[in-house]
């Protein structure tokens, strides 16, 4: 730092991993430098001492680095550069946490630039309590609206078919209850075909025509019967800690949505209850990886990132489930409709809350 020249304003080390946080200890002071850059150089946290080589920082752009404690990086930042008025941490996993832009702004109440997005008034609130007091974890909420075009109950007398749906981000998963599998529909969003028992009895009353030789006019093809059927969700919360892992498998992989099928014998009146009758091992029937690096995109702090997917499910061979037709005769494509939310209100609601384990924030009886 040192040999900087005296009157250089702006410096940019990017992609360069010999920085670390210790990098800038002992440096002597370039007062000048009003802008620095050290992005995508592997930095795990703000780097000790950057404000006594740098004291005059305005803009600092720490991009595509791999930050996951947001509190502990805040409160080096408001210690050490007085005068920062434009910050960048795109890419750093601990942009992913709850409330990230009003957390950073009220750590920083003069930034006036965070991730290229400009403060839009955010005011310093005390429902964010102290820095160092937040569990560092994502939250992720899959609302599945849909799951369409999966094989068919099973036809084995008194065996019920259900169906588990579970999700998976990095090495992170978690999976529904038993939900009842009707017709190939685990989920539905609207009116849905069924078979019609009539149709079947007057396919079987042909045949036996037709054996004994007797020529009937051609049947009429009947329409599937629609039935109205209630729409039906099902959520799934999926809780994080930030990490580079977790970054990385939202920017290259996705999240995963499988559909597992299983089955059992349904209990007689006399017997014992359902949930103890032994059951088939869960077998996977479908599956597709839904890409979510938009959730990394900066947006203002009075918008959720909140995602829309419509997708073709996968199916597995060779686990002995026959796919569904339709009334053509045609296999059905497996399909999911989902949204997907990062840090929605009602899922964040026990993090954003402090906690007093004393017990002084609960209210106190009225006296008497």
């Amino acid at each position: 730092v040192g040999m900087l020249p005296p009157n250089l304003l702006g410096l940019t080390i990017n992609r360069n991993s010999g920085i670390t946080r210790e990098s800038f200890q002992g440096t002597v002071a370039a007062p000048p430098l009003r802008f620095l850059s050290l992005a995508y150089t592997g930095l795990d946290d703000v780097p000790h001492d950057l404000g006594k080589a740098f004291p005059n920082i305005e803009a600092l752009d720490l991009s595509g680095n791999d930050m996951c404690d947001l509190d502990g990086a805040l409160q080096n930042l408001s210690a050490e550069l007085p005068a920062l008025s434009h910050l960048s941490l795109i890419d750093n996993p601990l942009t992913l946490v709850p409330m990230y832009r009003q957390r950073v702004f009220s750590a920083l109440p003069d930034l006036k630039m965070l991730d290229d997005i400009a403060n839009e008034g955010t005011q310093p609130s005390d429902e964010l309590g102290p820095l160092g007091s937040r569990d560092e974890k994502m939250m992720l909420r899959a609302t599945l609206l849909s799951l369409t075009g999966l094989p068919g109950p099973s036809d084995v007398p008194g065996e019920e078919t259900f169906g588990r749906v579970e999700i998976q981000l990095g090495e992170a998963s978690v999976s529904s209850d038993d939900l009842p599998w009707r017709n190939g529909d685990l989920l539905t969003d609207g009116p849905v075909e069924v078979k019609s028992e009539e149709k079947e009895v007057d396919k079987k009353a042909d045949k036996t025509k037709g054996k004994k030789g007797k020529k009937d006019a051609p049947a009429v093809e009947e329409a599937p019967k629609v039935v109205d059927v209630a729409p039906t969700t099902c959520v799934l919360d999926l809780a994080v800690p930030a990490s580079k892992a977790l970054r990385d498998a939202v920017r290259f992989g996705g999240l995963k949505v499988s559909v597992l099928r299983g089955g059992g014998k349904t209990a007689a009146p006399d017997d014992a209850p359902p949930e103890d009758q032994p059951r088939e091992a869960l077998n996977l029937v479908a599956s597709v990886m839904i890409p979510i690096r938009a959730i990394l995109e900066p947006l203002p702090s009075n918008r959720n990132m909140a995602m829309h997917e419509r997708a073709v499910l996968i199916s597995q061979s060779g686990n002995g489930v026959k796919p569904q037709k339709d009334s053509e005769g045609q296999s059905k494509v497996p399909e999911v409709k989902l949204s997907i939310e990062l840090n929605a209100d009602e899922s964040i609601a026990a993090l954003l809350i402090p906690i007093d384990p004393s017990g002084a924030d609960k209210q106190e009886s009225p006296p008497e």
